[in-house]
């Protein structure tokens, strides 16, 4: 029993002393990420939004114990690992179910996620997917 609380309170000390030092810019910036956001405009398309997601928008949620992304794309479940520092951020190839999707939707989703390099949240707290200095999606809170 000893030896249980010994390494109980070695694990805490350690896991204590490495939150305080690991509260660093990429710490908090995933806590601004953290939670559900929902598709609210995409670019590359003359298609409105009502066509190009009829059922649904897509929508992830971030993961920070894992650094992962998952969701729908509107039409098939959607996942990939990411990696953020500095308000830049970059998606790896990513996982899809195969379900077959009537609308050009998904494909712009999908390629226009490959494209991001960088975000920025804007006056309102719609977070920004971008390129460089374009914005190729936003996004709200769900």
């Amino acid at each position: 029993m000893k030896s249980y609380f010994k390494a109980l309170v070695i694990i805490s000390m350690v896991t204590f002393t490495s939150c305080q030092s690991s509260e660093n810019t990429t710490a908090v910036e995933m806590s601004k990420l953290i939670g559900t956001w929902k598709l609210k405009s995409i670019t590359g398309s003359d298609v409105s939004m009502n066509v190009l997601y009829p059922e649904k928008l897509p929508w992830f949620i971030f993961n920070d114990y894992d650094n992962k992304i998952s969701g729908n794309t509107s039409c098939n479940l959607w996942s990939t690992s990411f990696s953020i520092s500095n308000n830049t951020i970059k998606f790896n190839k990513g996982i899809t179910t195969k379900i077959y999707c009537d609308s050009e939707g998904e494909s712009l989703f999908l390629k226009m996620i490959e494209r991001v390099d960088n975000y920025n949240f804007d006056s309102k707290n719609v977070l920004c997917l971008k390129e460089g200095n374009l914005v190729l999606m936003k996004f709200t809170r769900k």
